[in-house]
Parts: structure tokens; C-alpha cells; sequence
């Protein structure tokens, strides 16, 4: 309960800032007219017209969250509002907080205050179920940088649902680096790979999940590389 009425609290200040830009900036364009502008205050919205408005925000005014990288609660608020839109802006956004934590740092005594790993997957799995193929070169670059195992796995699985097959090399060589100094820190890592592996449908990565299958590794990894066989097996299809 707390927790809904702290996302309740940031929805409606979100709204009063963007209200406040957006009639500000009425104003301004305005000049010396004496147009009127008008804005519903956000107390006399409901929660329901509170969800609506969101959809309408202007990209422009979501650029300085992002850019400044370090209100997590906003952040995850951002990356649901871009969820619906698969324009091109929408998705650059999407692809600029894959940074938030790896190349955008914010650092406070020798400590990364603003490493927030959820805000890095949600990203990475809104950017796969909107199949942007303009993310996969920092989808590739994150992957390969990124510190955490679980944002590794779900941006693995992004380009599996993004579907673009000249990633499989990278993976295959991922997955081959992995097994062969099998952590179980890194079993997420693997799962991730494995799911891609069989989403993309290749048959170069038939040989390597072979092996996973039948080596010694947990059983629902083992299991996880039997699927993706098969879905090989299909083009991709379960």
C-alpha cells in the first residue's frame, strides 16, 4: 500500500511539472497576446485521468530525466510511458537509459549511486517487445559492458525478440565464454543467451547449445537448451 501511494505521489508531481511546462511554454509562444491558456490542475484529475495524461506527455519534456540519470522512480515511470510508443524518438530515449549506470555514472564517495539495474531491464525488455532493431548496436555494446548478470540476460533476450540474426555470432562466442567458466553467479547470464539463441532461430548456434545440453550444468539451464534446439529445429518457433 505504501509503495502504491509513493507511485500515486510521483505520478501527480510528474504532471504538475509537465502541466507547468507545457503552459509555460504556451505563454512564452504567446508573447504579447492575450490568448488564453488554461490547464486542469492535477488535484482535480482522477487517478484514471492522472494514467491517460500520461500517454500525452511530450517526449521533449521526458529528455531531462533521462539525461540526468539519477531519480530511479522516475526513470521506471519513463520507460512504462515509452512502452506504447515505437517512435523513433521514443526509442531513443529507451536506448539512452540502457547507459543510466555504465557510461552514465553518477558517483558519491567512490560509490556508483546510480547503478539502477531494474531501470537497465526494463528498458532492454520494452526495447525487445518493440522489436527495435535501431537499439541492437547498444544492446550489443551494454551486453558486453554491463556488470550485471540479469541485465545481461534480459538484454540477450531483447535481441532474441528483436529478431536480428547478425547477432548470433556474438552470442554464440558470449555463450561459449560462459560455459566453459560456468559461475552460478552467471546462470542468469546463460539462461538469457540460451532463450535469444532459440528466439533467432539459427543453426549456428545448434552446435553450442549441444553442449549445454548435455553438460554439467543445472537442469533448467540443460532444459532451457533443449527448447532452444528445438525451436532451431522450427526456424525459431516453439
Amino acid at each position: 500500500m505504501k509503495k502504491s501511494f509513493q507511485f500515486i505521489i510521483i505520478i501527480f508531481l510528474i504532471i504538475s511539472s509537465l502541466n507547468y511546462i507545457v503552459f509555460a511554454q504556451q505563454q512564452q509562444q504567446s508573447g504579447s497576446n492575450n490568448d488564453k491558456y488554461s490547464t486542469v490542475a492535477p488535484e482535480d484529475l482522477t487517478l484514471e485521468e492522472l494514467f491517460l495524461g500520461l500517454k500525452n506527455v511530450p517526449l521533449d519534456s521526458l529528455v531531462p530525466i533521462v539525461q540526468a540519470g539519477d531519480d530511479h522512480d522516475l526513470l521506471l515511470i519513463v520507460v512504462q510511458m515509452l512502452a506504447a510508443n515505437k517512435s523513433k524518438e521514443a526509442i531513443d530515449l529507451l536506448i539512452k537509459i540502457l547507459d543510466i549506470g555504465v557510461n552514465n555514472v553518477k558517483v558519491e564517495n567512490g560509490v556508483i549511486v546510480n547503478n539502477f539495474w531494474d531501470v537497465r531491464v526494463e528498458a532492454a525488455y520494452v526495447l525487445g517487445e518493440l522489436k527495435a532493431k535501431d537499439a541492437v548496436p547498444k544492446l550489443i555494446e551494454i551486453l558486453q559492458k554491463d556488470n550485471d548478470p540479469i541485465v545481461k540476460a534480459y538484454i540477450a533476450m531483447a535481441l532474441g525478440k528483436i529478431g536480428d540474426k547478425t547477432v548470433v555470432p556474438v552470442l554464440i562466442n558470449l555463450l561459449q565464454i560462459y560455459k566453459n567458466e560456468y559461475k552460478s553467479s552467471n546462470a542468469p547470464l546463460i539462461y538469457g543467451i540460451i532463450v535469444a539463441l532459440g528466439d533467432l532461430g539459427d543453426p549456428q548456434a545448434y552446435g553450442v547449445l549441444l553442449e549445454v545440453s548435455q553438460g554439467n550444468f543445472p537442469m533448467y539451464i540443460r532444459q532451457i537448451a533443449i527448447q532452444s534446439i528445438k525451436k532451431i529445429q522450427t526456424g525459431g518457433k516453439s
